[in-house]
């Protein structure tokens, strides 16, 4: 993929719609992306299998209680994911915690209805925009 030859039509594309040349880049970008995506999903399988092979080693020499080996130049852990425990049902305030994030639907509505933003809400400068690509052939 000739990123510079992709930008540089981009660029000076005098219209992005019918426009072939643009078209025909993409087709390839998004298959190489493709491609990638495969090699990545084939590289992350591997590694599960090896380190579910490591962790099945370590626990038949070290008892399910290990948390590193090691080697020169190596350092394998096992450290817990995920939390230690679920809600199942109602519980006590105390032993949740609560995250606050902002209900975006409530407040366009309060937007739209007192012109201004709640007290305590602001805009999000960090939040970026996502360009789609779809091929269709």
């Amino acid at each position: 993929v000739d990123i510079k030859k992709l930008r540089e039509t981009i660029q000076n594309a005098p219209e992005l719609n019918d426009n072939q040349q643009l078209f025909e880049q993409l087709v390839e970008f998004e298959r190489v992306k493709k491609q990638v995506a495969d090699i990545m999903d084939s590289i992350k399988s591997i590694e599960a299998d090896a380190k579910g092979l490591i962790a099945s080693k370590a626990n038949a020499l070290y008892t399910d209680k290990w948390e590193a080996v090691s080697g020169k130049n190596y350092k394998i852990t096992k450290s817990p994911t995920n939390n230690v425990f679920n809600i199942t049902d109602a519980v006590e305030a105390e032993f949740v915690v609560v995250k606050k994030t902002a209900n975006t639907k409530i407040i366009n509505q309060y937007i739209k209805d007192n012109g201004k933003l709640p007290k305590g809400v602001d805009y999000n400068m960090e939040r970026g925009t996502s360009i789609r690509i779809n091929i269709k052939e």
